[in-house]
């Protein structure tokens, strides 16, 4: 994962242009490294607790890595009836939950009435409970979107390598 930063010359264009970004690809890549480390029992799980709830606030995309990390080490636990770990994913997804419910209230809770804000992305979010024609066709129109830019492929490549993973995941 760190070479696709490393390399990507999407990332290290951001990366130069804007310190935010900057700051999002570093906390993504070093919480994939604490997660692996942890994955092998060389992290603590306070030292991946106190990492990934700091993390949120200086990054607000590492809530999706945390998370992310979460899901994947909670499903390969199930998988491979590793139970003794369960209640290490379930602490930490609990800590994560509070740290996120902390982080809504005293700082993105204003971001939801911020109507510039609401009006420059209302048509990059994906519509609440969609039951019209047009708003299922907003899944089909962002779907390539999704894929702009990833490692210098091309979206429609990327598309295709995605669902060509899903299908191998699947049959696994």
């Amino acid at each position: 994962p760190v070479a696709l930063i490393a390399f990507s010359p999407f990332a290290i264009y951001f990366c130069s242009e804007v310190k935010q970004y900057s700051v999002d690809l570093l906390t993504a890549a070093l919480l994939l490294l604490l997660f692996f480390l942890f994955a092998d029992g060389e992290v603590s799980t306070t030292t991946l607790a106190v990492a990934g709830a700091i993390s949120m606030w200086l990054s607000h995309p590492a809530a999706f890595v945390v998370f992310g990390c979460i899901a994947v080490l909670g499903v390969r636990a199930f998988r491979h009836r590793e139970f003794e770990f369960r209640t290490r994913y379930v602490r930490l997804g609990i800590i994560y939950l509070l740290n996120s419910a902390v982080l809504w209230v005293l700082s993105l809770r204003a971001l939801s009435k911020h109507g510039y804000m609401l009006a420059f992305w209302a048509s990059d979010f994906m519509p609440r409970l969609p039951h019209t024609t047009a708003q299922f066709r907003w899944f089909s129109d962002h779907y390539l979107d999704f894929f702009d830019n990833p490692a210098g492929l091309l979206s429609e490549l990327a598309a295709v390598l995605f669902i060509a993973g899903c299908i191998s995941l699947y049959r696994r």
